[in-house]
């Protein structure tokens, strides 16, 4: 689940005078109510030990399996930034290590860090 923060306001509304057209955070997880002050770090700390867990148990290829699955942008053309150079290219896959692999004109290119825009 992705919760754009950005979006949202304390529960009891905009400040004092100030009319807002941006909602209150009401977002649900796994069919709870997601609140930004309370809820968030528990919630970010129930699921960093259940893919702790599936990196433990099943490896990394298990944690990349589902990240690829949800992945925005695959198949479709980025822009990553490396402290060296920008690419542009198609985003192809993470690769076992964990990388980036961006098909770019020159080829394949793993990129190990970079700031990724769409």
């Amino acid at each position: 689940m992705v919760v754009d923060w950005r979006r949202c306001e304390p529960r009891n509304g905009p400040a004092r005078g100030r009319r807002s057209s941006i909602p209150t955070c009401e977002r649900v997880f796994r069919g709870r109510p997601c609140d930004q002050a309370q809820g968030f770090p528990s919630l970010l700390a129930t699921n960093f030990i259940t893919q702790e867990n599936k990196l433990t148990y099943f490896g990394f290829e298990r944690i990349r399996a589902d990240w690829l699955r949800n992945a925005a942008r695959l198949g479709e053309t980025i822009t990553a930034r490396t402290a060296q150079e920008t690419l542009t290219g198609i985003f192809d896959t993470i690769d076992r290590d964990g990388n980036l692999v961006l098909i770019t004109g020159r080829g394949p290119v793993t990129i190990s860090a970079a700031d990724v825009h769409f």
